[in-house]
This record gives C-alpha cells, structure tokens and sequence, in this order.
C-alpha cells in the first residue's frame, strides 16, 4: 500500500509539473503571438494552416478518385474478360443443350 501511496504521489507531482509547463508555454506563446509581424501571420495562417488542409483535401479526393477508377477498371476486366468467339462457342454448345431437352419435352 505504501508504495501505492508513492506511486499516486508521484503522479499527482507529476501532473503538477505538465500544467505548470503548459502555464509557462502558453505564456510564453501569447508573448510571441504579439511580437508576429503581418508577414510571419500570414505565413501562419495561410501557408501552414490553409494549404495544408487544402493539401490533405486535394490527397484524399486523388486517393478515392483512384480507388474507383480501380475499380471500374477490375469491373470491366471481369465483364470482358472472355473474348467474343469463346463466347459465341458457348452459345451454340448451350443453344444445343436447349434444343435438345425441347425435344425431350416434345417441342420443336
């Protein structure tokens, strides 16, 4: 139990210390934040947050059109994947089998 004790002493420490941190960080952020020149803030704001997400945007609509034309592509090697005369040779081998259980039935 004591070393229970300990530990939970330690953590709490512990999360003493990162909040204190973060206190003096943004501290220290809010300071820098008046000192940009309009320059360093439209670099900030355009070029590291704007382009960035319209980057990300412009990756993940190329990734999903892609993926779909992959698709598309695999649908019509599978539609097409037999060639007209293997199909044709097909056709009469079945039209075959149908003449011959109309027969059976008694139709011609």
């Amino acid at each position: 139990m004591n070393r229970c004790l300990e530990m939970m002493d330690a953590e709490a420490d512990a999360k003493k210390a990162v909040k204190d941190a973060q206190e003096k960080l943004d501290a220290q952020l809010l300071k820098k934040y008046g000192d940009l020149t309009e320059s360093e803030i439209k670099k900030l704001a355009v070029d590291d947050k704007w382009f960035a997400s319209i980057r990300s945007a412009v990756e993940g609509e190329v990734q999903r059109i892609t993926q779909r034309l992959a698709g598309r592509v695999k649908e019509l090697e599978e539609r097409y994947a037999e060639t007209m005369p293997e199909l044709e040779v097909a056709v009469e081998a079945l039209s075959g089998k149908v003449e011959g259980h109309l027969k059976q039935m008694g139709l011609e």
